[in-house]
């Protein structure tokens, strides 16, 4: 390395004080692309995240909507449905929610609850979230 003092450096020109070579030595690139994937592995793992919690939430929200449709039939009618085909045709509910997880068809439990037909994942049964 050339050290100078600022008064050599003023009006003289300092590309001659730096090295001839030009461009970024391998190490120096090396560190650039470590960190630039150490940012994006981050940001995958972020976005993950947030797509899980968007499932989870859609998830909550179809639930609600079917118990909300069980109650409204059964004030209605003063019997449960026997299933949400029931909801569907009787204008409690416009079509039927699919699961975000799976993409499988929600169903109503012994106890007229709102209800994922796949519980092998072992989530909790009905009201999961």
């Amino acid at each position: 390395m050339v050290y100078a003092r600022f008064s050599e450096l003023k009006g003289a020109n300092l590309s001659s004080y730096i090295n001839s070579e030009e461009g970024f030595v391998l190490i120096e690139l090396a560190v650039v692309l470590a960190v630039i994937a150490i940012l994006v592995s981050i940001a995958i793992v972020s976005m993950s995240v947030l797509v899980q919690r968007a499932k989870i939430t859609a998830c909550r929200a179809n639930l609600r909507s079917i118990d909300r449709a069980v109650a409204g039939y059964y004030a209605q009618y003063k019997d449960y449905p026997h299933s949400i085909n029931y909801l569907i045709q009787f204008g409690y509910l416009k079509k039927e929610p699919k699961e975000p997880f799976t993409g499988q068809r929600y169903g109503l439990d012994k106890n007229h609850n709102a209800a994922c037909l796949n519980n092998d994942r072992n989530m909790g049964g009905p009201h999961m979230y």
